[in-house]
């Protein structure tokens, strides 16, 4: 049931009324773009982007209890978020790290 919850929440955030409504904080309102220009460029700022997403997607899996997290790490969640933002550069880092969040619930299914 939880699992479900946080899905629902999610998909809320992925909806353009539904962002307007809920404010975010940090790296998340961050555009994909800037998210890869920091990547090369700034390697603190980057350590602290991916911070926040696995900050995110810990909660996220607090949230649910849903361990979509087990047998996976930082490595691969960056490599995961930087595809996204690669293939989207218009979207923002909270966008990346929730689609990573269901690529990875898929895994765990």
């Amino acid at each position: 049931m939880k699992a479900g919850l946080i899905a629902i929440c999610l998909t809320f955030v992925l909806s353009a009324p539904y962002v307007q409504a809920v404010t975010f904080m940090g790296a998340g309102t961050a555009s994909c773009g800037s998210y890869l220009k920091d990547k090369e460029s700034m390697p603190f700022v980057h350590a602290a982007n991916i911070s926040w997403i696995v900050g995110f997607l810990s909660g996220a899996v607090l949230a649910s209890g849903n361990d979509v997290l087990n047998n996976t790490d930082s490595n691969a969640i960056e490599a995961a978020v930087t595809k996204y933002c690669q293939e989207n550069p218009l979207r923002n880092v909270l966008e990346a790290s929730t689609n990573v969040y269901f690529q990875l619930m898929k895994r765990t299914k």
